[in-house]
């Protein structure tokens, strides 16, 4: 397993527990930190995630606010973050994406720091826009996008009476 004593110090498999609460500036940003490089990993190098951030805050929002708040698993994902850097330097995202070593581990810190904070993560950078990098144009409750069309409408609505039912009847030949 990857890291030091800090990733690899036991703290059992519940969820850590933690009054609800706020993250501060800095653990948010080691933990937009991590969103951003699974998106650099899963998606284009290159890309930059951060129109997915408001989703993101939104998903961070109910996850520290509300019932059973994750503060504490939040908490513990950073501090093991600054360890795994200080061990790995940029090796790091490498190591605890690919890695990581936790196999059927659910008690140290660091497969603390996958379950709760990576793999949910990955649903999130998925769900809010991740599945485009895969060629996907649509995905259940994905609701983001413009209202101005960029691609042709893959249904068309009829423009009069006479005009075919989208829903039930295929387009003439003229009309492809």
């Amino acid at each position: 397993m990857i890291g030091g004593a800090i990733a690899q110090e036991d703290v059992g498999s519940a969820m850590l527990s933690s009054a609800l609460g706020k993250m501060d500036q800095p653990e948010m940003d080691g933990l937009w930190e991590v969103f951003d490089h699974i998106g650099r990993t899963w998606g284009a190098e290159d890309a930059n995630p951060l129109y997915q951030r408001s989703q993101w805050l939104e998903f961070l929002h109910v996850k520290t606010q509300e019932d059973p708040s994750y503060v504490g698993e939040y908490r513990n994902g950073v501090e093991v973050l600054r360890e795994l850097h200080q061990l790995y330097q940029e090796e790091m995202w490498h190591k605890l994406f690919f890695e990581h070593g936790v196999g059927d581990s659910k008690t140290s810190r660091l497969a603390h720091l996958r379950k709760f904070v990576v793999e949910e993560f990955i649903q999130v950078w998925l769900t809010s826009g991740g599945f485009k990098t895969y060629g996907a144009g649509n995905y259940n409750s994905y609701v983001s996008g413009s209202r101005f069309a960029v691609t042709p409408a893959y249904r068309r609505l009829p423009t009069s009476p006479q005009a075919p039912n989208p829903q039930t009847e295929s387009l003439s030949q003229e009309e492809k």
